[in-house]
């Protein structure tokens, strides 16, 4: 399990709504637990419309088409999958910026250079 996949020290001493246990920035889940005014449905809405992982190359790099034996099949490309695994190119824009824009500046921390 990659590391921002783990608990924060939040999720594990104080209770909260089990859709923030979802989130994948821990600074956001965080947030999420110390800002419990944050409806799961104002940030759902918003957040389903809003997120995307960069991906700087044409789509047909995402999916890897095989022959073997005759018999054709589909592989995410490993280029692709090693991609999703970095936090930094997930992101969310348009509507949940201007919505929680306090909350996507944390998630534009995980963009930065480390």
């Amino acid at each position: 399990m990659p590391e921002w996949l783990r608990p924060v020290p939040s999720q594990l001493e104080r209770p909260h709504p089990s859709w923030i246990d979802r989130i994948p920035w821990p600074k956001v889940r965080t947030y999420l637990i110390d800002h419990p005014e944050v409806k799961f449905d104002d940030f759902a809405s918003a957040y389903s419309t809003s997120f995307l992982i960069r991906w700087d190359y044409e789509p047909n790099h995402v999916i890897i088409t095989t022959t073997a034996d005759d018999k054709g099949g589909i592989l995410i490309n490993p280029i692709y999958e090693e991609h999703i695994r970095q936090l930094r190119n997930w992101t969310v824009e348009g509507v949940f910026r201007r919505k929680f824009p306090a909350i996507a500046e944390l998630v534009d921390s995980y963009s930065q250079p480390e």
